[in-house]
């Protein structure tokens, strides 16, 4: 639960950096089983590309939650607990 509130923090600072208004927390529920487009994160994310001017990269690490001091596209993924369990490897 950390690693996606830390995800929408870095989502949201950079939707407020460009002046979009971030997307909503959670999409709609549709009513029926069909498919559907999370058509406000769309809107935020399609804007802030546009305002931005960014890369389909910079686009990708922002949408991950990628920051300089942290590139972890997944950010449930600790390292610390995998270092210890592979030392001599």
């Amino acid at each position: 639960m950390a690693a996606e509130t830390s995800v929408r923090a870095v989502r949201t600072a950079a939707f407020l950096a460009a002046g979009v208004q971030p997307p909503a927390s959670s999409p709609p529920v549709a009513p029926h089983d069909d498919y559907q487009l999370d058509v406000e994160a769309q809107r935020a994310l399609s804007e802030l590309v546009r305002r931005s001017n960014l890369s389909l990269a910079d686009t990708i690490r922002v949408w991950r939650g990628q920051t300089a001091t942290d590139p972890r596209p997944n950010k449930a993924l600790c390292p610390d607990p995998l270092e210890w369990l592979l030392v001599g490897y």
